[in-house]
C-alpha cells in the first residue's frame, strides 16, 4: 500500500471507531507531523474520504471536516 492508503485507513478506521467525532477539523499539515509524512499523502487521503462523503474539505485543501460515518 501507499503512503496515502495508510493515511486514509488510519482516518477511516478513526472515523468508523469514533474516535474522531462528527464536526472535528481535519488539518492536513498536523495529520503529516502526528503521522511522520508529507502533506501530499494526507491531501491524497483526504480526498478519498471526501469521495466517500465523509469529510468535506475547504478550497485551499488543507483542512477537512468530518461528516461522520453512516
Amino acid at each position: 500500500p501507499t503512503l496515502a492508503d495508510l493515511v486514509y485507513q488510519q482516518l477511516l478506521d478513526g472515523i468508523v471507531a469514533g474516535q474522531i467525532q462528527s464536526g472535528a477539523y481535519l488539518n492536513v499539515p498536523d495529520i503529516a507531523k502526528e503521522m511522520g509524512v508529507s502533506p501530499t499523502p494526507v491531501r491524497d487521503a483526504m480526498v478519498r474520504l471526501a469521495t466517500e462523503g465523509l469529510v468535506t474539505t475547504n478550497t485551499g485543501n488543507r483542512r477537512a471536516v468530518v461528516i461522520g460515518f453512516a
